[in-house]
C-alpha cells in the first residue's frame, strides 16, 4: 500500500488525472476547483428535493480557504457562512448540552437564549455570490466531462 504523501504525489505528478498540462499549482487549483464543483452539484440536487435554500453554514478544515467558499458562493448563487470555528463537531455537541442543561433547569426560550448567547460571539466571515463567468464556464465543462463518464459506465 502506498502512502497517502505518496498518493497525493504521483497524483499531482502525474497528468493522467489532470485534462491538459499545468503547472503545480494550476494543478492544485483545480484539484481545489472539483471539490467545488462537487459541493455545488450536491447543493443543486438538494435545492431540487428539497425547498431553496436561503444560506449554507460551513465549518471545517478546508473551509478556511476563501477562494473555496467564494466559488461555492459563486457557483450555488447562495449565501455563505463560514464560522471561524473549525471544530464545528464540538461546537454543536456542546451547544446540545447547553440545551439539556437549560431544559433540565426548566428555561423556556428566553432563557435558553440568555444560556446560550455565548454562541453569539462566535466570529463570521460572509461570502456573497458574485459573477465569476470563468469560474461558471469551467462548471459547465466539468459537468459535461462527468455526464460522458457517467453515462461510458453502463
Amino acid at each position: 500500500h502506498l502512502s497517502i504523501r505518496r498518493q497525493r504525489q504521483m497524483c499531482i505528478r502525474d497528468s493522467y488525472y489532470f485534462v491538459g498540462d499545468g503547472s503545480p499549482v494550476a494543478k492544485m487549483r483545480a484539484i481545489l476547483e472539483s471539490v467545488g464543483f462537487l459541493i455545488t452539484t450536491i447543493i443543486d440536487r438538494m435545492n431540487t428535493a428539497s425547498s431553496p435554500i436561503n444560506a449554507i453554514k460551513i465549518s471545517g478544515g478546508l473551509a478556511t480557504n476563501d477562494a473555496l467558499c467564494q466559488m461555492i458562493a459563486d457557483l450555488s448563487s447562495i449565501r455563505l457562512v463560514r464560522l471561524d470555528e473549525i471544530e464545528a463537531s464540538a461546537l454543536g455537541g456542546v451547544w446540545w448540552l447547553a440545551r439539556q442543561s437549560a431544559e433540565e433547569d426548566g428555561l423556556k426560550d428566553d432563557g435558553l437564549k440568555e444560556k446560550n448567547r455565548w454562541l453569539g460571539n462566535i466570529h463570521r466571515k460572509v461570502f456573497l455570490p458574485e459573477l465569476n463567468t470563468a469560474l461558471s464556464q469551467r462548471f459547465c465543462q466539468w459537468q459535461a466531462e462527468r455526464a460522458i463518464d457517467y453515462c461510458g459506465h453502463f
